[in-house]
């Protein structure tokens, strides 16, 4: 009999879908089952083709300066288009965050400068965001040692 994903059990106790990014998430699941492989390999792909919202990341200028001041101020009278970027770079993360914990600690820091290598990757843009995704111990891994982030992409939100 095959082993029960133990999403499902993580779902029943807080009375939601088994299936989520954020249930993935919460649960400490990396997307070992069948099920789950098959539906974080779904939402990767769409994470990754999403180019609209990548051209929005990458108009914000993260990478240029990394200033959140300044992102936050350009959102003060488009809160509809802060919402969103803020919505897709939260799955962006999770998505990133999801491969990286398939490699183990490995790749270093501790958990608030692992989180923070992480979103400022995805803040980085969608070329950056592809190579740490097909391979998170080497890019990210490099990215901690080097202390090449900074804290936080996610304060220009809302």
């Amino acid at each position: 009999m095959p082993r029960k994903c133990r999403l499902y059990d993580f779902a029943a106790e807080y009375d939601s879908e088994p299936i989520t990014l954020e249930n993935l998430r919460m649960a400490g699941h990396t997307g070992d089952c069948k099920r789950c492989r098959e539906f974080v390999a779904r939402e990767r792909q769409n994470v990754v083709d999403d180019l609209e919202s990548w051209a929005e990341i990458e108009n914000l200028g993260w990478a240029k300066d990394q200033d959140f001041e300044r992102i936050k101020k350009g959102f003060k009278n488009n809160r509809k288009l802060c919402n969103k970027i803020d919505s897709f770079s939260g799955w962006a993360f999770v998505i990133l965050e999801m491969a990286a914990n398939r490699v183990g600690r490995a790749i270093g820091g501790s958990d608030d400068v692992f989180r923070d290598a992480l979103i400022h990757t995805v803040g980085l843009g969608r070329d950056e965001y592809v190579k740490a995704l097909e391979n998170p111990a080497e890019v990210l891994g490099k990215r901690i040692r080097n202390l090449d982030y900074t804290e936080s992409f996610n304060y220009c939100f809302c």
